[in-house]
């Protein structure tokens, strides 16, 4: 009997030693790796994405002119913005058009999707109409109405924003032809070549389309995998897994219920509530950034207009900013009145 319970002793500890030999191995070296990961990417950006800080959401959406449209771009490009973010769409026509929205309501005041209109018979953006608590028609006067007004074609805003300006694509649409008119005129305009575009979109299965589309385009994470990676960044495997996109997006403050059931709007009212509680403000880890820029991927963070999202952005250790303001964020960094600067942001 004694020495059957000696034995069984001697295998519980053995056990219970293996257990915590286990876990412990697994707490240092994912704590090590978080901090010397050994997984780096071979990043597709070159000097110039690399070098991004400012980004203009849709080119200005609070300074005086409506969204996504040609004059919106080239007052931010008269910024002196580091990169422009746009929106693409197809219109019934399979025009490739910029704009954000599936349906025209918000922006023209017409209920009625944008894929089921022609180029042609597309009504003018209405900047009242929009978001009446930006201010999106001070600056109108100084542009030609058709600048102001008219959904534009994607060719067109290319020719209004010059090569010395990143450019951030957005497809809004699972679209194998929206993929390839996208690509096509992105060629024809020459905007290949200077390794300063990336594409993406924030569906997963788009996202893989891309990438197979052509894989020397980058790409920056989509919904599905900013979610992944934050799980595995709480449970300490981020270390252990490589990322397929070239840059990863984070939203700059904390996650709220009205913004997960935007996204996750046919799930249940207690899968939003979870995800709120697992990821509340986790897109705004110190930790979890550093890793990924020491890894060669920057982390570039969304909402960012006012001072208060711009502090929290640089002290989080994000590289860029998206800002729907490219003025006031391009004066407030070159007068380091927050006490950085540009250059601040890409220091490690």
């Amino acid at each position: 009997g004694r020495v059957h319970s000696r034995s069984v002793v001697v295998v519980m500890v053995v056990w219970w030693a293996t257990v915590f030999g286990g876990v412990g191995a697994f707490v240092a070296s994912s704590w090590l790796l978080l901090r010397y990961p050994i997984f780096s990417k071979k990043s597709k950006l070159g000097p110039r994405l690399l070098g991004v800080t400012s980004i203009a959401h849709r080119g200005t959406r609070m300074e005086g002119l409506p969204e996504n449209t040609i004059s919106a771009f080239r007052f931010a490009v008269a910024q002196n913005i580091d990169m422009i973010e746009l929106d693409v769409r197809l219109t019934r026509d399979k025009k490739v058009v910029v704009f954000h929205d599936d349906t025209l309501s918000r922006m023209c005041g017409i209920n009625k999707r944008l894929g089921d209109v022609d180029y042609c018979d597309l009504p003018p953006v209405v900047p009242t109409q929009s978001q009446p608590e930006f201010d999106q028609t001070s600056r109108a006067k100084d542009y030609p109405q058709h600048e102001v007004t008219r959904i534009p074609l994607f060719s067109e805003v290319l020719a209004a924003i010059p090569h010395t300006c990143c450019l951030l694509v957005e497809l809004k649409e699972r679209d194998a032809t929206l993929i390839t008119n996208t690509h096509h005129i992105l060629t024809e305009s020459n905007r290949l070549g200077y390794n300063t575009t990336l594409w993406y979109s924030l569906d997963a299965t788009t996202n893989t389309m891309l990438r197979t589309f052509d894989p020397s385009l980058p790409t920056a994470t989509s919904i599905k995998e900013i979610l992944s990676l934050l799980c595995l960044y709480g449970c300490g495997l981020l270390p252990f897994f490589s990322v397929r996109a070239d840059v990863m997006g984070v939203v700059c403050g904390v996650v709220t219920y009205q913004n997960v059931r935007r996204v996750f709007k046919s799930s249940p009212d207690w899968v939003c509530h979870l995800i709120v509680k697992i990821f509340g403000e986790a897109f705004m880890h110190p930790k979890m950034n550093a890793h990924f820029r020491k890894r060669g991927i920057p982390v570039w963070c969304l909402g960012v207009n006012n001072e208060s999202t711009l502090s929290l952005a640089f002290n989080t250790g994000t590289s860029a900013v998206f800002t729907d303001r490219p003025e006031w964020l391009e004066t407030t960094l070159a007068q380091e009145s927050l006490g950085f600067g540009k250059e601040d942001f890409q220091k490690p």
